[in-house]
């Protein structure tokens, strides 16, 4: 669900967590609760996709670290295809860049191809674009995506007002492709006890419903991560029958679509369908490649796999929140559910999408919205960079 009627928002960046006692105190487990499992198991066919990715999504890791580190002007995109990496890259890349490819192979095939445009100029493109659809509220064009190939913008619109939208875009200096896309909506499980864990329903003191994410750290202070559309810093928030407290909203990055609850938080993440206790072990976070399949745990919709990444970070949507206001949130990941079911449902926003491995789960973001079998929804590489957290373990 969506939150803001007052302007109580605040964008915080990395370094400026407060370290201090968790909201909620410990209590003695439940061995009639949480029942912990070792892996996350998703349907065969889907389980095999992803691991049949695994040598690709090492190397691609490699290259994603030393784009990290170095920043190249040139850099576009990563995109994992057919178990090869393709590596999208305006310009030749630098000595230290390609040094890092050529390990890489070693791991698994890596494509460098060449592209038009670099990602910094798309993400000037694309903040332009979607500074015009922040003014015209209600608009046709409700959406703003960055093809990993570099090959321009393309704007989602109504199906119903395509024609008409397409001659009101202004001209954002490259190429812009309009698009029919469904409108994309911000969107346990139930009885959750400390230490919360990931997928499970959270409710906000004044009744809205989302999802809790990941458990996280900075240094000693232990955090819900969740998405920021849910609520405020200084919001209060309890478990999804009410009968537990979970602690204060903290911070938020409101156009990332982040946030933070104080709270003593597990690493594990509800795995299971329904109201099942069913639970994963987090082990880590990793970044997010175009091409991905991954899995989502809302606790609405529970446990559903076959996420395939179309964008890998640089989406933008628009929408009228709960209380009536015009919001935009940027620099998300757009995947589409490859069996075309309903990505995700009212309440599952702030939920865990995951990588299921062999060792437990690898945290890779946050759910913010859906439209149809469309989802979009923040890296967890992003929080790391505003907050500098990582997952509890």
């Amino acid at each position: 669900m969506r939150k803001r009627k007052y302007a109580l928002v605040a964008v915080l960046s990395a370094g400026m967590l407060l370290v201090g006692q968790s909201a909620a105190t410990a209590e003695p487990p439940k061995p009639d609760s949480k029942v912990d499992t070792p892996v996350a198991q998703p349907p065969p066919d889907q389980s095999a996709r992803m691991r049949a990715q695994d040598k690709a999504r090492a190397a691609a890791n490699k290259i994603r670290w030393a784009v990290e580190r170095e920043q190249p002007a040139g850099f576009t995109g990563i995109e994992l295809h057919q178990g090869t990496v393709r590596l999208w890259y305006k310009g030749q890349p630098p000595a230290s860049l390609d040094s890092v490819v050529k390990s890489a192979r070693a791991i698994a095939p890596v494509e460098v191809r060449a592209t038009s445009h670099s990602l910094a100029e798309l993400r000037g493109a694309s903040d332009r674009m979607l500074r015009h659809l922040r003014a015209h509220p209600g608009g046709p064009a409700h959406r703003v995506s960055i093809p990993v190939d570099g090959s321009g913008l393309l704007v989602g619109v109504d199906a119903t007002r395509r024609t008409t939208a397409s001659g009101g875009l202004p001209d954002v200096g490259v190429p812009v492709q309009v698009v029919a896309q469904d409108t994309v909506r911000p969107a346990g499980r139930y009885n959750d006890y400390n230490p919360f864990y990931g997928g499970g329903a959270i409710l906000a003191d004044d009744g809205l419903g989302c999802t809790a994410g990941f458990g996280v750290r900075s240094g000693t202070q232990e955090y819900l991560l969740t998405a920021g559309h849910c609520g405020f810093p200084g919001q209060y928030w309890r478990n999804g029958d009410r009968s537990r407290p979970i602690g204060y909203a903290s911070h938020e990055n409101v156009s990332q679509d982040l946030m933070l609850i104080q709270a003593s938080a597990g690493g594990h993440v509800f795995t299971g369908v329904g109201a099942s206790s069913t639970a994963t072990f987090v082990n880590r976070w990793d970044w997010v490649y175009t091409g991905e399949e991954l899995c989502s745990s809302g606790a609405v919709t529970t446990w559903l796999c076959g996420h395939v990444v179309i964008d890998a970070g640089n989406s933008s949507y628009c929408d009228t929140d709960a209380y009536g206001n015009w919001e935009c949130y940027s620099g998300l990941v757009w995947s589409d559910q490859e069996d075309g079911a309903q990505a995700m449902r009212p309440g599952d926003s702030g939920g865990p999408v995951v990588l299921p491995t062999s060792t437990g789960l690898v945290a890779k973001g946050i759910m913010s919205g859906w439209g149809g079998n469309d989802l979009l929804w923040q890296d967890f590489g992003t929080a790391w960079q505003i907050w500098g957290v990582t997952p509890t373990t």
